[in-house]
């Protein structure tokens, strides 16, 4: 497989994301601690096709080459890095791409970061592929020309993970963001959801309910080889088949809704999850559900957490937080 086609989404399933990162995490540690050049292109040559696709360490300079110019020849002496050999500075590069290339599916892959052809392309097909800067969000929103929905994600200083961010750059970014969208003229019809994608490790005393469950050699959850014991609880392809390894719900996890449409001082105690937001957006705009065994199909509603009474619309409850203090500005 060439890496053009990699990098294009067809060298990467989604799943089996986790032993992939190991297996470049191994390729980066085995390589950058080779005690020749010969040894670490050795090394490249055994592992670069089981975590890259690629057939040799010469096909991975060559690649480099083209694609980046003479990065993939510079000299040693010419590396201001710890790493001393240009293959590993090679292997930095690549699993850079690599583990960039994770989070994406082959729908909305853009690896390479490629920015949006115009301020008009946001939202639609080009090279960006759907997956933009922050900056290109704010463009698009300041001259109102946002795409119905856009799903953000915090910078990693700020995104709360406890080992990069803590609560205070979460409320940086978090406010801001609220505060920049209140000030729009399209506030009027926005809602703005906040999730989270795990729990990070925090301790929660209280187990989530097994909607779906498992039953394989990898479950241990409530015994060897079982995430609950009820097999009609597996989730089920379109086809019938059976989807095991998606046993869940897993650990609490807050969810939020900020809008002029949202109930005022209101917890809303439905059993939702994440896939939730996509069954809101689905209903919404009227949308038909996923299929083949998605779990949108079953999750809970949040549309409880809604007022489209044009009376409760009406009173405009803006609020306006200090990001550093959050303390109320209005």
């Amino acid at each position: 497989m060439e890496l053009d086609d990699f990098l294009s989404g067809g060298g990467l399933e989604p799943i089996g994301a986790a032993a992939r990162t190991t297996a470049v995490g191994w390729l980066v540690d085995s390589v950058c601690s080779a005690e020749s050049a010969a040894a670490a292109v050795g090394r490249l040559d055994e592992a670069l096709p089981r975590v890259t696709g690629l057939r040799s360490a010469s096909d991975a300079f060559g690649y480099l080459d083209a694609r980046f110019g003479q990065l993939a020849d510079t000299s040693t002496a010419d590396l201001q890095t710890p790493y001393q050999n240009p293959e590993c500075l090679l292997v930095l590069i690549l699993s850079s791409l690599f583990l960039a290339m994770l989070q994406y599916y082959p729908q909305t892959a853009n690896p390479l970061h490629l920015p949006p052809t115009s301020l008009g392309a946001i939202g639609r097909q080009d090279q960006a592929n759907h997956q933009y800067d922050l900056s290109a969000f704010w463009s698009a929103a300041d001259a109102g020309n946002l795409p119905a929905v856009s799903f953000l994600k915090a910078p990693r200083a700020e995104d709360a993970h406890s080992g990069n961010s803590d609560p205070l750059d979460e409320q940086q970014f978090l406010v801001s963001t609220i505060n920049r969208l209140e000030s729009l003229p399209t506030w009027s019809s926005t809602a703005v959801i906040i999730a989270y994608d795990d729990s990070n490790g925090w301790y929660d005393h209280q187990s989530g309910p097994l909607v779906t469950q498992s039953q394989t050699p990898f479950d241990q959850l409530t015994g060897s080889g079982t995430c609950g014991t009820n097999a009609t609880a597996v989730p089920v392809s379109d086809s019938d088949a059976t989807e095991q390894g998606r046993c869940g719900l897993g650990p609490r996890l807050p969810l939020l809704v900020i809008s002029p449409w949202a109930r005022a001082n209101y917890v809303d105690h439905a059993l939702t999850d994440q896939s939730s937001i996509i069954r809101f957006i689905e209903d919404n705009w009227h949308l038909s559900r996923l299929g083949n065994g998605s779990a949108e199909a079953t999750a809970g509603s949040i549309m409880s957490m809604f007022d489209f009474r044009p009376a409760h619309h009406h009173q405009d409850p803006r609020l306006y937080l200090d990001p550093a203090t959050g303390q109320s500005l209005s």
